[in-house]
């Protein structure tokens, strides 16, 4: 009735986004493995973990706010469509040309 809709069925074609020179690059420093000291992947762990619990936590957050969302939109379309005026069920269920001579008389009071 209101027309709001979620993005849910929103898709977007996947792009690259790495360079081709710096994807052939990478191709060359891959096929070159050198070992990493240890302390560096000490390093990267205290840092990206954290760094990737926050990120979880925040994204299962607005997972649920999203979820809250749309069960308070339910709710409120329920509540709209119990108090609706019949004159607007009728003007939603109508055809075309009965919308447009009910429109006309309600613009008219």
């Amino acid at each position: 009735m209101t027309g709001i809709r979620f993005m849910d069925e929103l898709s977007a074609p996947r792009r690259s986004t790495i360079l081709p020179s710096e994807l052939s690059a990478q191709r060359r420093a891959s096929a070159q493995i050198t070992k990493s000291p240890l302390a560096d992947y000490v390093v990267a762990m205290a840092v990206d973990a954290p760094q990737l619990e926050l990120y979880s936590h925040v994204a299962a957050d607005l997972q649920s706010w999203i979820e809250n969302s749309r069960e308070i939109y339910r709710q409120a379309e329920a509540e709209a469509a119990k108090v609706t005026p019949t004159v607007f069920r009728e003007y939603l269920t109508a055809n075309e040309q009965t919308q447009a001579e009910l429109l006309v008389s309600l613009q008219s009071f």
